[in-house]
């Protein structure tokens, strides 16, 4: 997601900057916060069950670290400096390597999101073989896309056309995620109603979603509108994907523990299997 090459003579792009570095600022606390909330279930549901070798503990950790390690870099190019200073500070900081190596967590982090997003949407559908490879060809191939478009920028593409096919790429793949559990939720309520599971996974899974959708609708919408200005949501896109894909697979751990009708560990056998999806193929 590279932004970077901006007039800084501008005095309107000094301007986007630092409301970009205010809402990043922002989206740090944000991550933090949560960090600091969770850091206990994520040692204990997470980190402490080897017995099982999964998947999902990567993703969780690709969806989470990076993001911290992302903003961790944002704060060393003083955010909060003063709008009159800011463009000499940004010419005399080695901001461009910054960005890059940002550009390439932004990525891990997001994969990471993606695919928790996807191999929880898998388990909701019972772990169909067809949708197994469905899902698993629109995550690699986008990842495929992703990394080349980083490394080998498309010849006589702007940033602005590269940004703008990045999120409205992550756009779409997430409507057909909240399209599939959306489907997935109503079959199982009219199949055997609403149990405290089912609550649960339309929580995460509708109403993060569409947090999660609308906020990167949002940064399409803002990045199409000003064309040569800094994208002003990606770090907050960033942040909110990182905590709401991580709270998806905290809140799924912790439902075998925490319920104790046998209707609900019956619905978390067939759809909790988020927890159980094998690394080793």
């Amino acid at each position: 997601m590279k932004d970077t090459s901006f007039d800084l003579a501008d005095p309107d792009v000094l301007q986007f900057l630092q409301v970009r570095n205010f809402i990043s600022a922002a989206s740090f606390a944000l991550l933090l916060y949560d960090y600091v909330l969770t850091l206990p279930q994520e040692i204990s549901s997470i980190w402490r069950q080897t017995s099982k070798r999964t998947l999902i503990p990567w993703l969780f950790f690709l969806a989470r670290y990076p993001a911290i390690a992302f903003f961790y870099l944002f704060s060393t190019t003083k955010p909060g400096i003063p709008l009159a200073e800011l463009r000499e500070h940004l010419e005399q900081t080695n901001y461009g390597l910054i960005s890059e190596v940002q550009d390439w967590l932004f990525l891990i982090c997001l994969a990471g999101c993606e695919g928790i997003l996807l191999a929880r949407t898998w388990a909701l559908w019972r772990r169909s073989r067809r949708l197994l490879w469905v899902i698993s060809a629109i995550y690699l191939g986008l990842l495929a896309v992703a990394v080349t478009m980083m490394l080998y920028p498309v010849w006589g593409s702007g940033e602005h056309q590269q940004n703008s096919f990045a999120y409205a790429t992550i756009a779409a793949v997430e409507t057909v995620i909240i399209c599939l559990t959306v489907y997935s939720v109503v079959f199982h309520v009219r199949l055997r109603g609403s149990g405290h599971l089912l609550r649960v996974v339309y929580q995460d899974g509708v109403t993060y979603f569409c947090c999660i959708l609308a906020l990167s609708v949002a940064n399409l919408m803002l990045h199409l509108r000003f064309t040569d200005k800094p994208l002003l949501l990606a770090d907050l896109q960033l942040a909110v994907h990182s905590v709401l894909c991580t709270r998806v697979v905290l809140h799924l751990r912790s439902i075998p523990a925490s319920s104790s009708q046998q209707d609900d560990l019956t619905e978390v056998t067939e759809l909790s299997e988020l927890t159980h999806v094998r690394s080793t193929g």
